[in-house]
């Protein structure tokens, strides 16, 4: 039987083409120069991708299921230390450090990791964190390996070209080309904090845990998840998440996060007029939970929580990201409104480990 082969997939979305193309023919005539017509600029475009790919293919892996080498000896139906599904992987470290989804690995210690070229190496997982779905595997290599650079998420704008890579379907070494079409997506019910960067690059099942990359190669985002229901609608982990995550996950082996002890709610037409404040400003303190930092600090229920360490909060969600960002027993400065004044309460952080799970009104976690 043949098999057919499949390498370096490269869909370039028609609207895109389109637009580039629109562009090139309502160039003023003035500002046209020696090969800069429309086909000149579009060759140029196809040879930055081909170099971006050549670039950053070699650091992406496929990952999928760890059978033991003697599957005799274990009990039939017996499928401890599988992971429960198969996805891609990226290269960020020499030492064989690779980030992924922590769906990809859930429940294993170990996973097949597959190079470019097909050379398979047993990966160990080290850590994994389920809040934001990033986990961290590691495979010895006696050779050196392609390493990928994390970007910088903070600078992304809604329109940059994007790159997705990873092994949709089985097709390993697959590319495809998009643009950002949102960030800072919340409320998607994925993970505990959500922080999305959204794009209309074609991202599969199999894509899970891949590089979303920029057009100068950098991993801006991992792939993470699609709606199953809607067309070239796709998420990625923020870069600048993944680099915190992996970073505490290898020195510590777990995620340390800040804790406020309060529960919130979004600032409605109603509240804003009992509050004297404004509708979508800030978030209102329904609870201040006894003895948490918060209280001790002196936050108290009808506060209207305006800033965290300076940044503007503007939904529960954003909240829990921003304490969840600061490690335990850092002291950070809250902007709060009561009874129409606006005051600055300096808070220690609990560790949030040591916290019972505490519901936060208008916000749905899948974990909780």
């Amino acid at each position: 039987m043949k098999h057919l082969s499949i390498k370096n997939i490269f869909l370039l979305p028609l609207q895109v083409v389109t637009y580039l193309i629109v562009c090139f023919i309502v160039v003023p005539s003035s500002q046209v120069y020696a090969g800069s017509t429309g086909s000149a600029l579009l060759a140029d475009l196809e040879d930055a991708l081909v170099s971006l790919a050549d670039k950053v293919r070699p650091s992406v892996v496929s990952l999928s299921p760890y059978v033991a080498p003697s599957p005799s000896l274990r009990r039939q139906g017996d499928h401890s230390g599988m992971p429960a599904s198969a996805g891609s992987g990226v290269i960020i470290d020499g030492r064989g450090i690779i980030v992924t989804n922590n769906h990809v690995v859930r429940g294993s210690g170990k996973v097949k990791v597959t190079l470019l070229g097909g050379e398979e190496k047993i990966g160990t997982v080290l850590g994994t964190d389920e809040d934001t779905d990033i986990a961290v595997v590691q495979i010895d290599s006696k050779k050196p390996l392609s390493v990928a650079v994390l970007g910088d998420s903070s600078k992304l704008k809604v329109g940059q070209l994007v790159v997705a890579v990873g092994n949709p379907y089985g097709l390993n070494d697959t590319l495809t080309f998009g643009v950002i079409s949102g960030l800072n997506r919340e409320n998607v019910n994925l993970s505990r904090y959500e922080d999305f960067i959204q794009t209309d690059a074609s991202i599969n099942p199999g894509n899970s845990g891949g590089p979303l990359l920029n057009i100068q190669g950098d991993v801006i985002g991992i792939n993470t998840a699609i709606i199953n229901y809607a067309q070239s609608i796709g998420f990625a982990i923020p870069s600048n998440i993944v680099r915190k995550v992996v970073d505490e996950l290898l020195e510590f082996g777990e995620v340390r996060r800040g804790w406020l002890g309060v529960g919130v709610e979004l600032v409605t037409n109603e509240i804003a007029r009992q509050i004297k404040g404004k509708a979508g400003k800030g978030v209102w303190v329904n609870s201040a939970f006894e003895g948490d930092p918060a209280y001790r600090a002196g936050l108290r229920k009808g506060d209207v929580i305006l800033k965290i360490g300076g940044t503007d909060v503007d939904t529960p969600g954003r909240l829990i990201r921003l304490i969840a960002a600061f490690s335990p027993g850092q002291m950070v400065n809250i902007n709060i409104l009561r009874d129409g004044k606006r005051k600055v309460f300096t808070v220690k952080l609990d560790d949030k480990k040591i916290k019972p799970k505490k519901i936060v009104k208008n916000l749905q976690f899948d974990s909780e």
